[in-house]
């Protein structure tokens, strides 16, 4: 999507296998940049591989990465869908190194 103050992009993927649909893939990769930025500042890439638990209800384990590194990820995706509405919401636990100790990110 471009706009006056730049461009920004997300692309969103959940793909099953076919010999074992509830073994899956789900991936989201997103940037912002405005017009006149040489750098790309704000961009993230989460992937995972997903079993489904439930309709609509998957657990993933992959990993998360940005602009200040890439850590490991588990999350819990909760999915729904219509004709009109797509939601999705991802609660997700990684960690990330710290100078003096591991933290937690929630």
């Amino acid at each position: 999507m471009t706009g006056n103050r730049g461009v920004s992009f997300q692309m969103t993927l959940d793909k099953k296998l076919r010999s074992v649909p509830q073994i899956g893939f789900f991936g989201v990769t997103d940037f912002n940049s405005d017009w006149g930025n040489d750098q790309l500042s704000d961009l993230m890439i989460m992937d995972k591989a997903t079993v489904d638990l439930y309709k609509g209800l998957k657990v993933g384990a992959g990993f998360q990465s940005t602009p200040g590194g890439i850590r490991p990820s588990a999350a819990l995706i909760c999915t729904y869908a219509t004709p009109e509405w797509l939601v999705i919401a991802i609660p997700s636990v990684d960690e990330q190194e710290c100078k003096y100790r591991r933290v937690r990110n929630y």
